[in-house]
């Protein structure tokens, strides 16, 4: 594959022009977009000479895709870039993330591409800190060793019978660059080592790896990445560390080394609308607590009867929501919510779909429809215009709404 890759741009939900490819790269796609989900074949052709036309459908996924026969694709969001990256900014907590400026960035230039300035900034930042300063600090290690270094662990020794070739198990301290700091800055480059947009890119990210060549790849977990400390010691890696974040937990990463390559950097759109409408009932309500779902609820034991948004006040569940990141509402919908209200009595759900002036099929009724068999099940659909998503009364009306009329209970308290 050339480093000066060439993109063909789709948007989500929509389909791809004609791929020829052998049956050895079908297989490889199937395995790395079908089966994963990420994209849904529409139809594959009798092969021709040993090679097949398939056609693809995009999901919510928006990134980049790299398929093995050498055609690659940016799938872009089916909304407008800047309305996204707004929604996108609602999950960036602007105190701690300061990644958040490259996002202001892209707004302001709304025909860049978003994952260009993502990886050009990331890189900044790490070059410029690697450059001035590269942390180490103390780590515990145990070694088998010839020549005794910290503490000699005997009965280890003993139990493994090092001591036959003259070697003990010792414990010690090592000053090392191999640590947390450096290790979530490695793991993120690491990731990004087949996603460079241009030869430029693809030579400063073998750079800073080779710079960081004793520095552990690591697995990190939701939880340590969102905990993480910073001193006077490590205030400096705070910027770096932000990119990484966003990168290691937003992006789905698919990477094949064999003969055949195909490569995936992709942002769960769904994901994100649905942070974003949580965020925004976080935002605009006082004195009610919004729960992501009641996996807590002993009777809550199945994932299908889950829904995304729990309004509660105090320990009364007030109004269940579901977020709907599709172009139009299916009947199978209506069916999930309804076993939610039948599990939590006397509870509306309100399922909420993205409306958007531009694009037709995002325009719901603007009438909210009950669709209840009957009256002891009230399933509501509702949209948000994410259009006006810069519009601050108009989101703060239309929680408002939401709330006022669907969980009757009327909202005397708000941030303004």
């Amino acid at each position: 594959m050339s480093l000066s890759t060439k993109f063909e741009e789709i948007v989500e939900y929509g389909n791809f022009p004609p791929i020829k490819i052998s049956e050895n790269q079908f297989e490889q796609i199937k395995k790395d977009f079908i089966n994963t989900k990420y994209l849904t074949l529409i139809g594959k052709s009798d092969p021709i000479k040993g090679f097949y036309t398939i056609f693809l459908k995009a999901r919510y996924y928006i990134g980049i895709v790299k398929f093995p026969n050498g055609q690659n694709f940016i799938i872009r969001p089916k909304i407008e870039d800047a309305k996204f990256l707004e929604m996108f900014k609602w999950d960036v907590d602007p105190k701690k993330i300061k990644v958040l400026r490259v996002i202001q960035k892209i707004l302001k230039d709304p025909k860049s591409n978003f994952f260009e300035v993502l990886i050009d900034n990331f890189l900044i930042s790490t070059e410029r800190l690697i450059s001035t300063f590269l942390r180490k600090s103390y780590k515990k290690r145990t070694e088998k060793l010839s020549v005794i270094r910290g503490k000699l662990q005997i009965s280890e020794t003993i139990k493994k019978l090092t001591f036959l070739n003259d070697e003990g198990i010792c414990s010690f301290d090592d000053f090392t660059v191999d640590i947390f700091d450096n290790q979530l800055i490695k793991t993120a480059l690491f990731k990004l080592r087949f996603m460079a947009f241009n030869k430029k890119q693809h030579i400063r990210i073998r750079k800073l790896l080779n710079i960081l060549k004793n520095v552990s790849v690591m697995n990190f977990s939701h939880i340590e990445l969102r905990n993480i400390k910073y001193n006077r010691f490590n205030s400096n890696y705070e910027e770096v560390h932000a990119y990484c974040i966003m990168i290691l937990e937003n992006f789905f990463f698919s990477l094949n080394l064999g003969i055949s390559k195909s490569f995936s950097m992709l942002l769960n759109s769904w994901d994100i609308y649905e942070r974003f409408l949580r965020k925004l009932f976080e935002h605009y309500l006082k004195g009610f607590s919004i729960q992501k779902n009641l996996t807590g609820n002993p009777s809550w034991s199945k994932k299908k009867a889950i829904p995304d948004i729990v309004l509660k006040k105090g320990n009364k569940i007030l109004l269940l929501m579901d977020a709907k990141y599709k172009l139009r509402y299916k009947s199978r919908d209506w069916h999930q919510a309804g076993n939610y209200v039948r599990i939590i009595r006397d509870s509306n759900c309100v399922l909420i779909y993205p409306k958007n002036e531009i694009y037709s099929s995002y325009n719901l009724d603007d009438i909210d429809s009950e669709f209840g068999i009957n009256h002891s099940v009230k399933v509501f659909t509702h949209s948000i215009d994410l259009s006006r998503i810069e519009d601050g009364n108009y989101l703060k009306n239309w929680v408002k709404q939401i709330v006022d009329k669907f969980s009757n209970y009327k909202t005397y308290f708000w941030v303004f």
